[in-house]
């Protein structure tokens, strides 16, 4: 199975872009674009591990998102990739928050550098970050398990003090409309990859969620509740069992793809008939 390539869209700058991308210039003049259509990284020389994503792709599809598209039909392209974009600049927001920088909703100019349901999701970062008050170990942490064969990045590691007991949380943040079984398993290979790597166990594995329909605050970590408005963190009962059920899936990754090496299309930007 090969990911689906970067989307260029009309007008769109291939300067401000860089990510899976190569760009060939002669003389400052843009003469090809390399496409990165394979998620994967190189332990070693020939030595390829897929993303913790990509092995994910291999699921069966989630019925919510079957029956979403159904209900949105032509329209669900659009609908990905806007919301692409938004979950991409809330992770760089929280990233900037994280590393002490402060996000400003209107530039110089009075434009809104953030649409409003990006915005509302930053805030409720910032509710949950006041709330729970975690100390960060490590945000956008790269993992990889040499015993699984696989690597990918983590949201956040943050350690937190509740009723005076530390707790270590590997979490990841969500910006979608529905969580699924897919996020626990993503932790769980995360969880497993940090323990070998770093010799560090979480306490919990959860997931962020920014667009959850909670109404109230409450924090009740005995009974497994950290909510606020509009955010909810939604733990993993049981990380072994996902890692299971993640090894499975992975199974059936290396089968439909037995050789893990990056795939690169190559497109020129002129086209002629002479």
């Amino acid at each position: 199975m090969i990911e689906e390539g970067i989307n260029i869209n009309e007008q769109e700058s291939f300067f401000k872009r860089n990510n899976n991308i190569t760009l060939e210039r002669e003389e400052k003049k843009l003469k090809r674009v390399d496409f990165l259509d394979r998620r994967c990284y190189q332990r070693s020389e020939g030595v390829y591990y897929p993303s913790v994503t990509s092995i994910l792709g291999a699921m069966p599809a989630d019925p919510f998102f079957l029956q979403w598209m159904q209900e949105v039909g032509k329209n669900a392209e659009i609908i990905r990739n806007q919301a692409a974009k938004e979950g991409t600049q809330v992770h760089e927001g929280i990233e900037k928050l994280l590393k002490g920088e402060k996000l400003d909703w209107v530039d110089e100019y009075g434009n809104a550098r953030y649409n409003l349901n990006v915005w509302k999701m930053l805030l409720r970062f910032q509710d949950f970050y006041n709330t729970v008050k975690p100390v960060t170990l490590a945000s956008e942490m790269f993992l990889y398990s040499d015993k699984y064969e696989y690597a990918g990045t983590t949201d956040f590691l943050c350690q937190v003090f509740p009723e005076s007991t530390p707790e270590s949380w590997l979490l990841d943040f969500k910006t979608s409309n529905h969580v699924g079984l897919s996020y626990n398993l993503q932790l769980s290979a995360y969880g497993k990859a940090l323990e070998e790597q770093k010799q560090i166990k979480p306490t919990r594995h959860g997931v962020l969620w920014l667009k959850a329909s909670t109404r109230s605050k409450k924090v009740d970590l005995k009974r497994g509740i950290c909510q606020g408005e509009g955010w909810q963190v939604i733990f993993d009962p049981d990380p072994e069992k996902s890692f299971e059920i993640f090894q499975h899936v992975h199974e059936i990754y290396k089968v439909l793809n037995p050789k893990i090496e990056p795939y690169t299309r190559s497109y020129p930007v002129e086209i002629s008939l002479q």
